[in-house]
């Protein structure tokens, strides 16, 4: 300078324990690789690497080496063609399109309204749009973030990067905030699409656990929904609105009774509402696995109206009904037709329901069962003739599991013994049908669904049921595309702030395929992920006629379809392009 020389920091090489021959050769390896060219010293593997690390982690974000003396566009240099390379390249484009969300949701706002720090906030914001675009365990998740993502190039400009501790507890003090960040998401979201709900969905899903989980207070075997049931598991319960946007959600063991959740919901949901709306009763819909008697009692004491799928022996009740085609109204729907009749009572209605697309569903479901029953009980035939089993008690305990297995099967199956004139051995097994009615056997793709809306319509009522469709949705997208399975955690509270993570996730994944969905754009976030994927960021460096090294940050051009998925959510870029330029001593 004008002033005489002056140091200036361009990389950060840490502790290193080299000679002072050794520290000239690295010296001459690095101002080298600035201006894009090689030297001999290349060739001692310890001192190569540790240039690759030092390159691999040399931060353009930081205010000390960023000159953003960005030359007006059209600026000529002359540059050494051999000298250009590009590195430190990492995807950008859904990383892009997350930022972009959280800023319309205001989620660092929320946050910090919510009792976090501004740090804290940030770390949050962090892991949860990690689990958005890249679902991973923590250790995943770090390195994920260091080595192949732009995230942290737009949350910590300044270059102060979280480590694995700090993800942990962060995750850890996340919990302590769970519900001020669930209002703050849902007030946000409804302000966003201008609309609040009347019709709240509810339901439950499980996971497992990998390992024992022996000391996990949540971790509990019970009935897996995954068919996992060599696991132990946790439970989440989901409530959400029509729109499919999380009111907020609640944790509890795996073996937890799914109608035994339901009081605690809605005195969470009742203290919640008359915060925001006094007075106000949603709709709540829920499945027959939760519609128990003394929660449909349970709902009319607290003055909220219901839609719920009956159990199976409401469509015994109404077989009278069922056989008259007097009153049934036919509905096309993409699926089939369907045919409903609404029957009223003083306090209720119920909409009986015969749908081609549930009956091709159930009679496909019946007959895979069908096939797996028959199998069993040919190898138990096999293991039989083999003599392996052949003792009645055996044969009959191998016959219980089998029922017990298929307990639909028993329906329309018994299974029969043939023994030896002693009665000691038996000698084969075989199936024969039962006498089932023909109501029996036509009641496939009945259904019933009773509801307090007594004054609408049948077809309003059925579609007031089949927005459940939301919660299964939810869970799907929870467990396929949000890294909700399987838990690694042996603590319950880390298991907690994982699958709350998750949540807050699909806060963000349901927000971009609403936004998309109201532009008539209908693929989901993993279609949306995928193809925005192509996007990337990386630095090209360059050496000029004047020894000067150039270290330009740009972002390559997006696809035709990248560009419409941006502008469908009203989001522009983030990234802007940095220039750099280091004079190099040789």
């Amino acid at each position: 300078t004008e002033k005489g020389p002056r140091q200036r920091i361009i990389l950060h090489l840490g502790t290193l324990d080299l000679s002072k021959l050794e520290l000239k050769k690295l010296a001459r390896i690095l101002e080298a690789r600035l201006l894009g060219q090689l030297t001999l010293f290349e060739q001692e593997d310890k001192l190569a690497k540790i240039a690759d690390e030092a390159f691999a982690n040399m931060d353009f974000r930081e205010k000390k080496l960023v000159e953003d003396a960005e030359k007006p566009s059209g600026t000529m240099e002359l540059v050494d063609l051999d000298s250009l390379s590009l590195m430190n390249t990492r995807s950008a484009g859904p990383e892009a399109v997350g930022f972009g969300i959280s800023k319309k949701l205001g989620f660092r706002e929320i946050l910090r309204k919510s009792g976090l720090t501004k740090h804290q906030a940030l770390l949050v914001e962090t892991i949860v749009l990690a689990r958005l675009i890249h679902p991973g365990s923590e250790r995943e998740t770090l390195d994920w973030l260091m080595n192949h993502s732009t995230l942290l190039e737009l949350l910590f400009p300044e270059g102060k990067a979280p480590g694995r501790n700090a993800i942990y507890e962060i995750a850890d003090k996340l919990l302590q905030h769970k519900d001020a960040i669930e209002t703050g998401l849902r007030k946000s979201e409804w302000g966003l699409f201008s609309s609040q709900a009347t019709l709240f969905l509810y339901d439950l899903t499980n996971t497992y656990f990998e390992g024992r989980a022996s000391k996990n207070e949540l971790a509990r075997f019970g009935h897996s929904k995954e068919k996992r049931s060599d696991c132990r598991l946790v439970t989440l319960a989901l409530l959400i609105d029509n729109l499919g946007f999380p009111i907020f959600s609640q944790i509890y063991p795996g073996n937890q009774s799914e109608p035994e959740t339901l009081e605690g919901v809605l005195n969470r949901l009742e203290k919640d509402l008359d915060s925001v709306s006094p007075g106000f009763r949603p709709i709540i819909a829920m499945d027959r696995g939760i519609a128990t008697a003394a929660n449909i009692k349970l709902l009319r004491e607290r003055n909220l109206g219901f839609v719920v799928v009956e159990r199976k022996n409401a469509v015994k009740t109404f077989a009278a009904e069922f056989e008259s085609p007097s009153g049934f109204e036919t509905v096309k729907t993409p699926s089939g037709e369907i045919q409903l009749k609404k029957i009223e009572s003083d306090d209720s209605a119920s909409v009986l329901v015969i749908s081609e697309g549930r009956k091709r569903k159930e009679s496909a479901i019946n007959a895979q069962k069908e096939e797996r029953f028959r199998k069993d009980v040919e190898k138990l035939n096999k293991s039989i003739g083999k003599k392996s089993v052949c003792l009645p008690e055996k044969v009959g305990r191998r016959i219980g599991r089998i029922l017990e297995r298929y307990p639909s099967m028993s329906r329309f199956f018994t299974i029969a013994t043939e023994n030896t004139e002693d009665e000691k051995i038996v000698t084969s097994v075989s199936i024969k049908p039962r006498e089932v009615s023909e109501k029996d056997k036509e009641s496939t793709g009945y259904y019933v669904i009773e509801t307090s809306q007594k004054d609408l319509p049948a077809k309003e009522i059925w579609e007031l049921y089949k927005t459940l469709h939301r919660v299964e949705h939810a869970f799907r997208c929870l467990k396929t595309d949000l890294g909700f399975r399987p838990v690694h955690h042996q603590l319950a509270t880390r298991t907690q702030s994982h699958l709350f993570i998750s949540v807050l996730a699909y806060h963000f994944l349901i927000t971009i395929e609403n936004l998309l969905h109201n532009a008539g754009e209908h693929r989901s976030w993993s279609t949306i992920r995928s193809c925005l994927s192509t996007v990337r960021r990386g630095t090209i460096t360059c050496a000029d006629a004047n020894k000067v090294s150039h270290q330009i940050r740009v972002t390559e051009n997006m696809t035709p379809d990248s560009k419409k998925i941006l502008q469908t959510l009203g989001i522009t870029s983030p990234f802007k392009r940095h220039h750099n330029r280091i004079q190099v001593r040789l």
